[in-house]
């Protein structure tokens, strides 16, 4: 009672928090980024922060302030769960959530949900968790948090419809994007010469997994619609990206004979490059929350091409933003890359309006502030 009563006292005296971030990996993905801009905000502003994850390159981005503590969540080698890893994490992460005297348990999938929740409840600590993403599976095994941060509108009203969460136990946190360093014109060259893509040959790109969900097969069936159709005369689709469609990805361009039209290249390519390079992205998903390629793009004043799914139509708006259309549909999707091809002042347009949007309505600051206001709801709530 005295050790719990000096805990409270302690914590009431400061204004910074103990803050834990668990995710599922560190591997290179919207997710990962997430964490790193969270975590590297929280450390500059005095919180005290962990990240525990299995490792993965998005660690190296954490900046000195953070630490990180690895877990073995995934199968080696893989994007696949480790099943047995949540029993192996527990008692490290209860040990390490009374050692450093943890305020807040932060977690970012459903996967580590289910950890962080069990942990958070055998210590009576506070649990809040972010949903990345719609979807409509996994019902019993989808626990979230105390307080639930919602990364779109679509995701708030999923959760409090689907999974029955209370309105008051849900937050919309709109991500923040930070800074990001400007692309020179000799990086730029060094990118097209990597790629052997001329001087004046134009660009497309979509960026992130090669999974089922993010439907890459359906933008290049539109690819070899419109090259079927000779409208990507000197234009080069690049694809960035790991995951477990990429041979079947790659076979489709080796029958299809697209390899003049498509780069599919690894995720560890240097994003920003290609987006600098591109005049529009095109994202093909049938599920996603706010994907932060659309900021990455925005930034650059590169507007999208994207799927009308979960919350893109919170940033991408018909006309003003970018172009939406149904996913799983190659022709619509082939008809709108095609306009903006044949219009390359209106994509630039676009685009530049897209950039207004993500400096206004993703403010990284704005995103740091709203999560912590969270943090501190839930900490008030756990003490009534």
């Amino acid at each position: 009672m005295r050790l719990c009563f000096t805990r409270w006292l302690r914590r009431e005296s400061r204004h910074w928090m103990n803050i834990l971030l668990l995710s599922d990996d560190m591997q290179l993905g919207g997710v990962p980024r997430h964490v790193v801009d969270l975590a590297n905000g929280l450390a500059e502003h005095g919180h005290g922060v962990i990240v525990c994850a299995s490792d993965g390159p998005s660690r190296a981005l954490l900046n000195s302030r953070v630490r990180f503590v690895a877990l073995q969540l995934l199968q080696t080698g893989t994007y696949r769960k480790q099943w047995l890893g949540p029993t192996k994490a527990f008692p490290r992460l209860v040990s390490l959530v009374r050692r450093e005297d943890i305020d807040v348990i932060h977690s970012h999938k459903r996967f580590t949900d289910l950890l962080g929740r069990a942990v958070a409840l055998s210590l009576n600590r506070p649990h809040v968790s972010t949903c990345h993403n719609t979807f409509d599976d996994f019902y019993r095994l989808s626990v979230f948090g105390h307080q639930t941060i919602a990364c779109s509108k679509s995701i708030e009203e999923m959760l409090i419809r689907r999974f029955h969460k209370k309105p008051e136990s849900v937050s919309v946190v709109y991500v923040g994007l930070k800074h990001q360093a400007d692309v020179s014109e000799a990086e730029q060259a060094r990118m097209r010469s990597q790629l052997d893509i001329g001087a004046t040959d134009r660009v497309i790109c979509s960026i992130g997994h090669l999974s089922r969900a993010k439907d890459r097969s359906t933008l290049l069936r539109a690819v070899a619609r419109l090259n079927e159709q000779n409208a990507l005369q000197r234009v080069v689709c690049v694809i960035v990206g790991d995951g477990e469609e990429e041979q079947a990805l790659k076979e489709y361009v080796r029958n299809r004979r697209l390899e003049e039209r498509v780069r599919l290249l690894p995720g560890s390519t240097d994003v920003a490059t290609v987006m600098k390079i591109s005049e529009f992205a095109v994202l093909s998903s049938v599920q996603e929350g706010i994907p932060y390629v659309l900021l990455e793009a925005a930034w650059f004043a590169k507007a999208h091409v994207a799927t009308d799914v979960g919350g893109v139509k919170e940033f991408v708006e018909p006309g003003v933003t970018g172009i939406l259309v149904p996913p799983r549909d190659p022709e619509a999707l082939a008809t709108a890359i095609r306009q903006l091809i044949e219009s390359p002042d209106k994509a630039r347009e676009l685009g530049a309006n897209a950039r207004e949007r993500c400096l206004v309505q993703h403010s990284y600051d704005t995103f740091l502030r709203s999560v912590v206001e969270v943090y501190e709801k839930s900490m008030q709530s756990r003490r009534q």
